[in-house]
This record gives structure tokens, C-alpha cells and sequence, in this order.
């Protein structure tokens, strides 16, 4: 058996677009991730006989994590399983460090096993995407359709966000979280990272009212699913029921680019829930490990 840290990018993300692995199983966003404070990608590469195993891991001030923003574990080529306590005892044995934090997409499932003394599960609002985007709108609640309806009505504006446009953003992403009382913003470096290394891979929109930006989403895609990110609003966007219009042209965009679902991530505020329920998104659990202190 052969463990070494993988530098050639091109070989790591042929290997996760053939073999299924998601956004945060790229190489590059394994990258972006080290502009957050203190941390170290890794992209391990185990390799056996008959299998390989391509697995991102993170160590962040001591601490060894199999995801930090997003999902993470293993992608597996040769079989379809591993034994979890196998994998493990690997990586606890390169880093000299014990898996702290590990949290697996839906859509991945690479272990033969998921014991209750090592594993729990955390909750996503999940729906499943049709093939036809006019499925959806007779779908969803009508509620949904009347605030889209609604922010057209009041002529919101919904285009992609350009890199002339980040520092507009980016103000107004600093002023939503000043007034939600938010313990950590992203760098400003860190979006334009985002915007020029991971164009593909994202759909960064804005909702302008008289050419203001007044709301703003930021979506992560891969081959099957779309990924809610961050959604930021002011006042203005807020009361124009902007954030409705993104996620219509989110979903219609993703619809047309035939990925099955959109992951709308979790939300302890109630009312931050209701557009994700109203548009028929439905608790899913995925498992994460136990934190280890």
C-alpha cells in the first residue's frame, strides 16, 4: 500500500469527474479553502493492488478535518466500499492525528458501515430537481410563485455577478453581516479566488433593483447536484422578495443543465426555512462523524 500527498491537480479532478465526486472534491477548492485562517489542503492519495483512494483532508490549527466548508470523504476506484475503521487507522497513521470532523454528501456513499458510536447524521433541505423546469413551478407552493411574481413585478433584475462587480458585493455582503450579528466573514480575496478559479463550478447571481444590487446568492455546482451556498440580502431586497427570484433562476438554470437536485442546506431560522420548504424541499440526513475533542 502506497499514501502520498497528490500534486498533479489535472490527474485529481479527472479521477473525481469519472469516478463521481463532488465540488468539494476538487482540487481547486481544496485550494480556495486554505485562505481561510490556518488552513492546510491535502489531497491524499491511498493506493492498494486493486483499489485507489483519493481523499481530501484539511488540518486546521492542529485540528485534521475530512471536510471544512461543504462535504468531504473518500472517493474510491475498484470497488464500491471501504471499511471505515480501515481508512481511518490510514489516514490517523500519515498525520500522526485522528479525523476530527467529516461531513459526507448524500450523493456519497463510501463506507460499508456507519456505527452510532462513531458516526451521526446532520440535516439538509433537499429537492429533487425535474426535468423540466415547468414541473417545478406547478409544483412548488403558491406562495413561492406569488413572490417571484411579486420581485418581477417590482422589477428585480437577476444576472450573473461580474468581477467588475465584487466590491459592490462584497459591501453589501459586509452589511448583512453587521446586521446579523455575524462571527466571520469571508476575505475579500477569498471571493475573487472563488470567481476566477472556480468559474465553472459556481453560479454567482445578483438581484438589482434600479441597477442597485440589492440581493445576492451564491450557488456551487457539480455533475448532479446544486448546492445553496450564501444568500445575502438588504432591505430593499428583502422586502422586493428578491431571494425567490435567484432561487427561480437557479433552479431553472440547473434544470436546464439536467442536475437531479439541489442541496439547500440547513436552516435553524424559521423564516430563513419557508422559501426551501415552499419550494418543496424536504429534511434529508447525511452522516457526520462524532467531533472528536
Amino acid at each position: 500500500m502506497e499514501i502520498e500527498i497528490c500534486t498533479d491537480a489535472q490527474y485529481w479532478d479527472a479521477c473525481m469527474e469519472e469516478y463521481n465526486g463532488s465540488v468539494f472534491h476538487s482540487y481547486e477548492w481544496g485550494k480556495l479553502m486554505e485562505l481561510l485562517p490556518g488552513v492546510q489542503f491535502f489531497p491524499v492519495l491511498i493506493e492498494t493492488r486493486d483499489t485507489v483512494v483519493l481523499t481530501p483532508m484539511y488540518v486546521q490549527d492542529g485540528r485534521l478535518l475530512g471536510s471544512l466548508i461543504g462535504y468531504g470523504g473518500p472517493i474510491i476506484i475498484g470497488q464500491d466500499k471501504i471499511d471505515f475503521s480501515v481508512y481511518e487507522s490510514i489516514i490517523n497513521k500519515k498525520f500522526e492525528n485522528k479525523i476530527q470532523k467529516l461531513l459526507l454528501p448524500i450523493t456519497i456513499n463510501p463506507f460499508q458501515s456507519y456505527s452510532k458510536e462513531k458516526w451521526d447524521y446532520k440535516e439538509t433541505y433537499m429537492l429533487d430537481l425535474p426535468n423540466k423546469f415547468e414541473d417545478l413551478w406547478t409544483s412548488c407552493s403558491g406562495k413561492a410563485r406569488t413572490s417571484v411574481r411579486y420581485a418581477r413585478k417590482q422589477n428585480v433584475e437577476v444576472r450573473p455577478i461580474t468581477v467588475a462587480e465584487l466590491d459592490e458585493f462584497y459591501q453589501l455582503y459586509q452589511e448583512h453581516n453587521t446586521s446579523i450579528g455575524a462571527s466571520y466573514s469571508f476575505s475579500r480575496e477569498f471571493f475573487y479566488h472563488l470567481v476566477l478559479n472556480l468559474q465553472e463550478k459556481i453560479l454567482f447571481l445578483g438581484a438589482f433593483l434600479e441597477e442597485e444590487l440589492v440581493s445576492s446568492s451564491i450557488f456551487i455546482m457539480d455533475k448532479k447536484v446544486l448546492y445553496y451556498w450564501i444568500n445575502i440580502n438588504n432591505t430593499e431586497g428583502k422586502n422586493s422578495q428578491s431571494s425567490y427570484l435567484l432561487l427561480n433562476d437557479a433552479f431553472e438554470l440547473a434544470i436546464h443543465n439536467k442536475l437531479k437536485y439541489a442541496d439547500l442546506g440547513y436552516s435553524h431560522n424559521k423564516g430563513i426555512a419557508r422559501p426551501k420548504i415552499y419550494w418543496g424541499a424536504a429534511l434529508k440526513k447525511c452522516f457526520c462523524l462524532k467531533e472528536r475533542i
